[in-house]
């Protein structure tokens, strides 16, 4: 038996090549579209960090292997998300897909890099990732008032912990500017905003900053 890195890979690659394939020729009964392709690499995204994550715990050269191959695979798979919800924001493939699809791949595709990220052996690239995932998303869901305001609640509570475990400047001007963005729609979506209540934009940002201190 080859215990080999590329082995692992090789091994998984055909594993979603395979899925990919059943999807693709339709016979789960579901014609492919962008929302099927969407929600497909969202779950295969969450399904790949999860079991790279549980393999972790346990201390074998295989284990190990799959683990290596589990996260490569998973990276490449959400540059191709992060790549059709950018294109379904532009509309390079027409119409847009349905809004709970969206919702749900979006949620998918914020929340498991961010939680790969805060996984030992942490990496700061894990969680830049996840960072551009949460802009992307939002830029996917700017047209819906109602989930955008769900998004920018989910990317602000996310970046509130990267900067508590970044450290960096950069962290923390996303967490003010998700901060800011969220009390600004919140204020929007309201009866009838009143123009005193904008002070509390800041207020909240700076809030939501102070949350992620020590």
């Amino acid at each position: 038996i080859l215990r080999h890195w590329l082995t692992a890979v090789i091994t998984i690659g055909l594993a979603l090549a395979l899925g990919g394939a059943t999807l693709a020729e339709g016979r789960l009964g579901i014609a492919p579209n962008l929302s099927l392709w969407l929600l497909a690499l969202a779950i295969a995204i969450t399904l790949l960090w999860l079991v790279k994550i549980w393999s972790s715990r346990y201390d074998r050269p295989l284990a190990q292997l799959y683990g290596q191959a589990l996260d490569g695979w998973a990276v490449l798979l959400c540059g191709c998300e992060l790549y059709l919800l950018t294109a379904s924001a532009w509309r390079v493939y027409g119409a847009l897909p349905a809004t709970s699809v969206l919702v749900i791949a979006g949620a998918l595709t914020m929340l498991a890099p961010a939680y790969r990220s805060w996984q030992p052996p942490r990496q700061s690239s894990h969680q830049w990732l996840s960072i551009l995932a949460m802009g992307v998303v939002q830029l996917a869901l700017v047209e819906f008032s109602r989930t955008r305001l769900v998004a920018l609640a989910i990317a602000t509570v996310l970046m509130i912990i990267h900067t508590h475990l970044l450290r960096q400047i950069a962290a923390a001007v996303f967490t003010i500017g998700y901060g800011l963005a969220l009390s600004g729609a919140i204020l929007m979506e309201l009866p009838r905003p009143a123009g005193n209540d904008w002070w509390l934009v800041p207020v909240l940002a700076i809030a939501s900053l102070w949350l992620g201190r020590d």
